[in-house]
């Protein structure tokens, strides 16, 4: 199913959501999703504004994640963690 990962900042009324889907694994092996936050998009009430400013990473000030596209029927998404990340030339941290 599809789940939308979303961030507010203290300057905006605009809601940054990043969409991304949670596989099933078959096994049971938890799986990572990495969200960059410089390719969310805002949104207003369901609608998405290209032409606002980038999200303001220094400004943040909530999240929440919710199933996206009115998607009926039950669901479940455990979260072990949530963590932040950054990427250099070199690897990941």
């Amino acid at each position: 199913q599809q789940y939308a990962f979303g961030m507010r900042d203290m300057n905006s009324r605009f809601d940054y959501r990043y969409t991304f889907e949670a596989p099933v694994s078959e096994d049971g092996e938890w799986q990572t999703i990495y969200i960059p936050f410089n390719e969310t998009t805002a949104t207003f009430f369901g609608e998405t504004y290209p032409a606002a400013p980038a999200f303001d990473t220094s400004r943040a000030r909530g999240m929440n994640i919710i199933i996206s596209d009115e998607q009926e029927g039950e669901f479940r998404l455990e979260i072990a963690s949530i963590a932040l990340y950054a990427e250099t030339e070199d690897e990941e941290i």
